[in-house]
């Protein structure tokens, strides 16, 4: 299961992309779980206990814009796993992200064939890289970081994952 957000101001580009992604998803077969976010705010707020593997990042957001968002992830969730991809407009931007070492910049408007070619570098990039340990609660498939998870003990066929979070 891959977990991607999507995060833009703009509710017909977030429309636009979760289409192309579950379109992908369903033809290559991939578990994939898409979480929609319109502002910076409530997309950092969110990964104060959600983690994703994918997420596509507008720049121009309200108060808190995508280059904040970024620098929130890297610095002070010091997540350097997940795969950042920021959007915009503008060009103007990309030498700012260096430092937010995202894993590429997609101009507006949003191209298909380079959405679909990029995703399937990036699965093929997480697969390669396993950091989850998923399991099950009912049909619900749950992922804690790897290295989040302090120990695991079990408890009348229960298992408790103590984490760091």
């Amino acid at each position: 299961m891959y977990r991607i957000a999507i995060c833009d101001d703009d509710t017909a580009v977030c429309g636009e992309l979760e289409t192309i992604i579950g379109k992908m998803a369903k033809q290559k077969r991939w578990g994939v779980e898409t979480d929609i976010y319109n502002t910076g705010e409530e997309l950092c707020r969110r990964l104060k206990d959600e983690c994703y593997d994918i997420i596509i990042l507008d720049i121009e957001l309200c108060s808190i814009d995508g280059i904040k968002v970024g620098k929130f992830i890297r610095e002070e969730l010091q997540d350097n796993k997940t795969v950042i991809i920021f959007l915009s407009g503008k060009e103007q931007y990309a030498m700012q992200l260096f430092k937010i070492r995202p894993y590429d910049f997609w101009i507006k408007p949003i191209q298909e064939t380079e959405i679909r070619e990029e995703l399937i570098k990036i699965i093929e990039l997480i697969d390669k890289t396993p950091e989850y340990f998923e399991y099950h609660t009912g049909k619900m498939v749950n992922r804690v970081r790897i290295n989040e998870i302090l120990y695991m003990r079990s408890n009348m066929r229960k298992v408790i994952i103590k984490t760091l979070k």
